[in-house]
C-alpha cells in the first residue's frame, strides 16, 4: 500500500553508450495504490530493457534523487535485476498458460491456437432455463460469462430451440443435419447443413431440428444471456 499524494521525484537511468555517458529519466509520481498485474510487470519492465539495452560492459545505475521528501537517499540497482524480474514474469506467465488443461478433442501449438476434432469432443447437457432438455454442449474456447465465447451444440432430432434473443450479436455455423429457421415475423426457412447465419443482437429467432440430430457451432462476442419470447405465427 503506497499513500496517497505520494510523490517520489523522477530516478535517473545512466549508463554509457558508445562511450557517451546517457541519462533518461522517468516521472514516478502517482496517487493511491500501485499494483499491476504480473504480466503487466512482465511487458513494462521487458519494454524497458529492450529500450535501453546496455550491455554487461557498459556502467549501469539507477540514482533516485528523494531531495523532495526530505532526504538524499541513494538508491542502486543493477539493470540485470531489471532483466532478471522481467524474464522471470514472462517465464511464470508462459507457464501457467501451458498448464491451463484443455477440453479433451482439443489441442493447440501455440498461445491463443486452439485445433478441435469434433468427433473426439466431450459432450455435456446443456441446461438452461428456458431450453427444453435434450441439446448438448461442446465449449471450444473462451467463456461465455465474459464475452467471446464459441461453442458446439447438438440436439437430438426433432428438437426445437423456442424463439428467443440474445443482447450479443451471434455467429452459427450450421455442421451437420437438416432444419427449420423461424423468423421473428414468422417465416420458416428449411436449410440443410452445411449453413451459415449470422444475426445482430437482439434479433428473436427459433430453429426447429429435422430428422436427424442436429450439430452448430456458436460464437457471441458479449457475454451471453437468453430472452425467450412466444412463437409468432407461422407466416402464409
Amino acid at each position: 500500500m503506497i499513500p496517497a499524494n505520494s510523490h517520489f521525484t523522477d530516478y535517473v537511468f545512466t549508463y554509457t553508450t558508445d562511450g557517451l555517458p546517457f541519462k533518461a529519466g522517468v516521472d514516478t509520481s502517482f496517487d493511491g495504490v500501485l499494483a499491476p498485474e504480473p504480466a503487466t510487470w512482465a511487458v513494462l519492465l521487458t519494454g524497458l530493457c529492450l529500450a535501453w539495452n546496455p550491455t554487461p560492459a557498459q556502467m549501469t545505475t539507477i540514482e533516485s534523487d528523494e531531495a523532495a521528501a526530505g532526504g538524499g537517499t541513494m538508491h542502486r540497482l543493477s539493470v540485470a535485476f531489471i532483466f532478471a524480474a522481467a524474464i522471470g514474469f514472462a517465464g511464470a506467465t508462459a507457464s501457467a498458460q501451458q498448464q491451463t488443461p484443455r477440453p479433451k478433442g482439443v489441442v493447440s501449438f501455440g498461445v491463443d491456437q486452439t485445433i478441435a476434432d469434433i468427433g473426439m469432443l466431450e459432450w455435456a447437457p446443456l441446461s438452461l432455463q428456458g431450453l427444453p432438455p435434450g441439446a448438448e454442449i461442446a465449449i471450444l474456447r473462451g467463456d461465455l460469462a465474459k464475452g467471446g465465447g464459441e461453442i458446439l451444440l447438438r440436439t437430438p432430432p426433432k428438437y426445437v430451440v423456442p424463439n428467443h434473443s440474445h443482447t450479443s450479436d451471434e455467429v452459427y455455423v450450421w455442421l451437420k443435419g437438416q432444419f427449420t429457421y423461424v423468423a421473428a415475423d414468422g417465416t420458416r426457412q428449411r436449410i440443410s447443413a452445411p449453413a451459415y447465419i449470422s444475426l445482430p443482437g437482439q434479433t428473436p429467432h427459433a430453429l426447429e431440428c429435422g430428422d436427424e440430430p442436429c450439430i452448430f457451432y456458436l460464437h457471441y462476442s458479449r457475454p451471453f444471456d437468453l430472452q425467450v419470447h412466444a412463437m409468432p405465427a407461422q407466416r402464409q
